[in-house]
């Protein structure tokens, strides 16, 4: 770690900020607004999500905010949402579970 730091501090010495937006670099993207956020709390209280990339696409849709599903994760905690692992229950063969 303190090898890696070094060669940050070496390389901002000699080329300054210079080669960090031309090499990709992306600064933290901007957070939702508070009405923002309203939007996506009412579909996520009248939907069905399986997965937080599908959360992100439709934030992106929305908002053109674009979050990762693990950045997303905070934030719909802080909204009062959680997740949970959805599970594949048996079913006889009738179609009601066991």
């Amino acid at each position: 770690m303190e090898q890696a730091m070094a060669n940050y501090q070496e390389k901002f010495e000699i080329f300054g900020l210079g080669p960090y937006p031309a090499d990709h670099y992306r600064p933290y993207g901007r957070k939702l607004t508070e009405a923002q956020k309203e939007p996506l709390t009412a579909e996520l209280d009248t939907n069905f999500y399986q997965t937080s990339r599908e959360i992100c696409a439709f934030v992106m849709e929305e908002s053109g905010g674009g979050y990762r599903p693990g950045g997303l994760m905070p934030l719909l905690h802080k909204l009062g949402f959680s997740h949970k692992k959805t599970n594949t229950i048996p079913c006889g063969a009738d179609g009601r579970p066991r």
